[in-house]
């Protein structure tokens, strides 16, 4: 076996080779997903490395990060809610402790600096992972990043009874008396341009006036989640939904589908109808559609916001975590992973950052820009 890190651009052979070996990997992830990942590479042609591990020549391994201020982190954190390293299910435990022995080898030799966000504590190879950091003389350090809130359950129809509140049934009646309400899901092109332009105004207005504003003010980040949905459409893996009042799009959800699992991974509503809850009248109909489909889970994603634990436990909340790799030399980013890791283990300094320095980092990144 063999596992080295690539910088150059890798061509359509290693692609189509990286695509049976997702399609026969632990975990699917649509994050991970061939025509997706192509994408984000083309958009990181000189910041791109990829590690990859092979064994007698076929690739049984791989990972995609991109260059950002002196640090690596995967390429799929460009949009993701998750990030799995990609690894052939048919591997042993010994192959699956060579690849991240070598991974973690590679950092060291190379004398790199990686902050792996949204990582899953619950994939099984997290205490492989944790042991080759441990066994080796690199500096490293875990904090919480946040919590994944997932239903799942045995059965399509046990699904939906999760979603099939009293509440929202009534808030739904409301929508109707005021106009005919009708339900939308797409799992191909459909309507594909009127749809994305409704999302992208619906977003903006949704966030105007507040101190995080929509980014798909930039034409240039509209012109990329287009292309990111685009790509998972082409995989199969994109479900499009959204809610009307008469003739007016009034909530959605961007779905992205893994085997009997849908992420609940973009959404927007019009705040005009605030007091029917529509982003949450729209799951409601989402679960049904998942029972008549017979998907069994549902994935909310990156975050523990509020409204989730209408539908989700504290017992269905998944860790996802941050990872910072880098020698013990790197003084900068050890202090830097330091500080995120006080930051994140501290709910009250986490409610400042986000409520007061990111809000203003934010503004003082797009006056420079």
């Amino acid at each position: 076996m063999k596992a080295y890190f690539d910088y150059s651009a890798n061509d359509q052979k290693f692609w189509d080779t990286y695509s049976t070996l997702w399609e026969n990997s632990l975990y699917q992830s649509a994050f991970q997903a061939p025509h997706y990942i192509q994408y984000l590479a083309s958009q990181a042609k000189n910041i791109l490395l990829t590690f990859k591990c092979e064994n007698d020549d076929e690739l049984t391994g791989a990972a995609f990060f991109y260059r950002k201020g002196g640090e690596y982190s995967f390429l799929s954190d460009m949009k993701a809610d998750h990030n799995f390293f990609i690894i052939h299910k048919k591997c042993s435990p010994e192959e699956i402790e060579f690849f991240f022995n070598a991974f973690i080898n590679n950092i060291e030799k190379e004398k790199l600096a990686f902050r792996l966000n949204r990582q899953p504590e619950w994939a099984s190879y997290s205490d492989v992972f944790k042991d080759a950091r441990n066994a080796s003389r690199l500096f490293w350090l875990q904090a919480k990043y946040t919590y994944c809130l997932t239903l799942d359950e045995l059965t399509p129809e046990a699904l939906f009874q999760r979603t099939n509140r009293q509440k929202l049934r009534q808030k739904l009646n409301g929508l109707k008396e005021l106009d005919t309400v009708s339900f939308e899901a797409y799992t191909g092109d459909e309507d594909w341009d009127s749809w994305m332009k409704d999302f992208f105004q619906s977003h903006i207005s949704r966030w105007e006036d507040t101190p995080t504003p929509s980014a798909y003010r930039s034409l240039q980040k509209q012109e990329f989640i287009d292309q990111c949905l685009k790509a998972w459409l082409k995989n199969g893996l994109l479900a499009r939904f959204s809610m009307k009042l008469g003739e007016k799009r009034i909530a959605f959800v961007v779905g992205i589908i893994e085997k009997n699992s849908l992420i609940h991974h973009s959404t927007s509503h019009d705040n005009a109808y605030f007091k029917y809850s529509p982003g949450l009248v729209l799951i409601r109909l989402i679960g049904k559609w998942m029972e008549e489909n017979n998907f069994t889970k549902l994935d909310f994603g990156d975050g523990n916001e509020a409204y989730k634990y209408l539908f989700a436990k504290k017992e269905d909340e998944h860790e996802l975590n941050t990872i910072f790799i880098s020698s013990h030399k790197n003084i900068p980013f050890v202090i830097k992973a330091q500080l995120i890791s006080k930051v994140k283990g501290s709910p009250k300094l986490q409610r400042f950052y986000e409520q007061k320095i990111k809000p203003i980092a934010r503004k003082f990144s797009k006056n420079i820009a």
